[in-house]
């Protein structure tokens, strides 16, 4: 082999690694321009779910303040005898006279759906069950005064503090004038799962 052989070689060689050292050079390159890409593209990603964790934390602090505003208008179980105490009192006060009051078990208030149609997906039984729903419990009342006196009455009832519904009303007049018999429903309202409702 002649000196000039060898050095055609040796070039060879050389430029044969430099290509391969050069082709994985740009292999590695490209890969790494696309885990760099596929890094942003993730950063971005968990840079919108921090904001939208943010938004989410931001509206169950504002739900928990709405619901202990709300709750300040609704019933617990424990109010309920002290309620029907107050109505008592109320129509004593206003000179009626309270001829039955029964009450009923809570039933859901329907709430009438939005005309866009906006359903939710599907959620498993079980789950539906433990949701709050919002409930009343009709109390069917009976009773009988002058017409200034239950007057007074329902005022008093209107102005209670919690949430309350008088409807269904009917007055009568009877052979006791100025004494008029009055039946009415007035509903009461809480927070119940739904579980509880079909108990």
């Amino acid at each position: 082999m002649t000196t000039d052989s060898i050095n055609k070689s040796v070039i060879t060689i050389c430029i044969s690694v430099l290509l391969i050292f050069s082709g994985l050079s740009i292999w590695h390159y490209s890969v790494y321009l696309k885990v760099q890409e596929n890094w942003q593209v993730k950063s971005n990603e968990f840079k919108d779910l921090e904001t939208e964790v943010a938004h989410i934390k931001k509206m169950i602090a504002l739900y928990k303040e709405d619901e202990k505003k709300f709750a300040e208008f609704l019933f617990d179980e424990r109010d309920i005898p002290s309620f029907l105490d107050e109505i008592s009192s109320f129509a004593r006060e206003s000179y009626v006279n309270i001829i039955d009051m029964k009450t009923n078990r809570f039933v859901q208030v329907n709430i009438p759906k939005s005309k866009d149609g906006d359903s939710l997906s599907p959620t498993p039984q079980q789950e539906v069950d433990r949701i709050m729903t919002l409930a009343a419990m009709p109390i069917r009342i009976n009773v009988n005064g002058t017409f200034s006196s239950l007057a007074e009455f329902f005022n008093r009832v209107q102005d209670y503090r919690q949430l309350v519904n008088v409807s269904n009303v009917k007055i009568e007049t009877t052979d006791k004038y100025p004494r008029l018999k009055c039946s009415f429903t007035l509903r009461i309202y809480s927070l119940k799962k739904l579980e509880e409702l079909k108990g």
